[in-house]
């Protein structure tokens, strides 16, 4: 058996990990969706835009899946705002690329020999500069 040659401390040891497991197990079953997410039980299918109780309470009424021209219109907005995203990565990108040359320019007019590198990306100038002993 392999509980057999181990000490007394992994002993203690083993019986905690499987008091903690039969918690955890036992904390699974008991597991109430419901009381968790705080919202109706025929809400719980949403994977988003899943109102609690509260806002239940408050507002008139939640609107169940949307069809015919809501969905376009629905799907067109979020198409757009996915391609906003897109357009500000891509800015984000060029705006790095840009500043990264100007960093490159500022650290170029400065002192120290420099040594160009010749690396994968051939669209990108990479530079080294030697170390010099200062006297």
């Amino acid at each position: 058996m392999l509980l057999g040659n181990l000490s007394e401390s992994a002993l203690k040891m083993h019986n905690f990990i499987s008091f903690l497991l039969a918690l955890h197990l036992d904390a699974v079953k008991k597991f109430d969706e419901v009381k968790y997410f705080d919202t109706a039980p025929e809400l719980l299918g949403r994977k988003y835009n899943r109102p609690k109780k509260t806002t239940l309470e408050t507002t008139v009424a939640v609107t169940g899946p949307v069809t015919g021209k809501a969905a376009k219109k629905l799907a067109k907005q979020r198409l757009a705002g996915y391609k906003e995203i897109g357009q500000r990565m891509e800015r984000l990108e060029k705006m790095q690329k840009v500043s990264n040359e100007m960093q490159l320019k500022r650290h170029l007019l400065g002192k120290g020999r420099r040594v160009k590198v010749k690396g994968a990306d051939k669209t990108t100038t990479v530079y080294r500069w030697r170390k010099e002993r200062k006297r």
